[in-house]
């Protein structure tokens, strides 16, 4: 809350009104209220009188109003709040402020800010650095989430960000320090616990990365996204029953999940189960029309089952809704050159190649079929 004293004389009221007596607004000019004649002279007053004098004309003529929030406030270089707006101020109101900040301002704009804080305003660096992070921008998020940690070094929310930054990077070794660090605050956070094991997936432990899983599982049993990363590292230790059966927990208990169909028609298709798989990639698709990795595991079904008109339609319109999924452009590229369409393989990957100049990927394809 921001609280600003009147400096003009302001006659008391009867009954005093509420905060709204001075919300102004962009372009609004500042009241400038009559001052009385003052009939005291302080230089020759006894000290006594001045200081009594001092607290009765506050509170005569002094009007304390708190300014509701969100405001916008002009701040300087030393990050000292110079004004202070009830409202968006139009861009030429802040010019003609900023270019008398530091003069009297007779038709003022803004309410100058010559009062108090409740509480001296702090940067919240793990809101700034939370906000960058779901924005995508991790790396920029993480000096501002270290700084959140130096002031508050037993956050556990804050370990967590940035251990997941670190695990998004493949910086394994100090992802897993911040998350062992986060558990050990809060073991109870099945976040923390999740991120653990994607920390010991990457680096090829899967045993670890199942029993982490498991210590999600433990604090909620219904959690899908644990059921479903407890599924795959089943399925890559060849436990196939135990993996499709997580997979169907992880459906049942949130059947919205996409991921969980997915990769349960993933290992159906594995086991010759082609036409449950192909129902579970269209639910998943249906349920995230841009899922990539479904679009392209149906596609990939349609070729191994002979539907090869199918499998190009559901490649191209991968390409369409998910573009930046290299895969569906490779497969697509191989699928046409089956079928003896070489040059139309080639416009697949230059395709790639415009949206994503120098991909390694394609300049390889494109190399492999000019040599065949």
């Amino acid at each position: 809350m921001f609280t600003t004293w009147l400096r003009e004389p302001v006659p008391l009221p009867e009954k005093r009104p509420g905060p709204a007596l001075l919300v102004l607004h962009a372009g609004e000019p500042l009241p400038r209220l009559p001052v009385p004649t003052e009939t005291l002279d302080l230089r020759t007053a006894p000290a006594d009188l001045v200081a009594a004098y001092a607290i009765f004309r506050r509170y005569l003529y002094d009007y304390r109003v708190d300014l509701a929030t969100p405001l916008w406030m002009l701040i300087d270089s030393a990050s000292r709040v110079r004004r202070i707006y009830a409202d968006a101020p139009a861009p030429s109101a802040v010019q003609a402020d900023l270019r008398t900040v530091d003069a009297p301002l007779p038709d003022a704009r803004a309410l100058p800010f010559d009062g108090a804080f409740h509480g001296q305003p702090t940067r919240d660096y793990f809101k700034i650095g939370g906000a960058m992070m779901m924005a995508g921008y991790g790396e920029r998020a993480l000096p501002y989430l270290e700084e959140a940690l130096r002031r508050f070094p037993n956050n556990p929310r804050t370990l967590l960000a940035i251990g997941r930054i670190h695990l998004e990077a493949n910086r394994l070794a100090p992802a897993r320090q911040a998350l062992e660090r986060a558990t050990a605050l809060d073991p109870a956070m099945p976040e923390a616990w999740n991120d653990l094991g994607g920390v010991a997936a990457a680096a090829g432990n899967h045993r670890e990365a199942l029993r982490f899983y498991e210590r999600v599982l433990a604090i909620g049993p219904d959690l899908s996204y644990a059921l479903v990363n407890a599924g795959e590292m089943q399925e890559k230790l060849d436990h196939a029953p135990e993996a499709e059966q997580l997979y169907r927990r992880a459906l049942a208990v949130d059947p919205p999940s996409g991921d969980a169909a997915n990769k349960l028609g993933l290992l159906l298709a594995k086991a010759g189960r082609t036409e449950e798989a192909r129902r579970l990639f269209e639910q998943a698709i249906s349920i995230r029309r841009d899922d990539g990795s479904a679009i392209n595991n149906l596609a990939v079904l349609f070729m191994n089952t002979g539907r090869t008109s199918d499998a190009i339609a559901a490649f191209r319109y991968g390409i369409q809704v998910a573009p930046d999924e290299d895969i569906l452009y490779l497969n697509l590229s191989r699928t046409l050159l089956r079928t003896g369409e070489r040059e139309k393989a080639r416009d697949v990957m230059r395709q790639l190649l415009d949206r994503k100049p120098g991909s390694p990927l394609a300049l390889g394809a494109l190399k492999e079929l000019e040599i065949q």
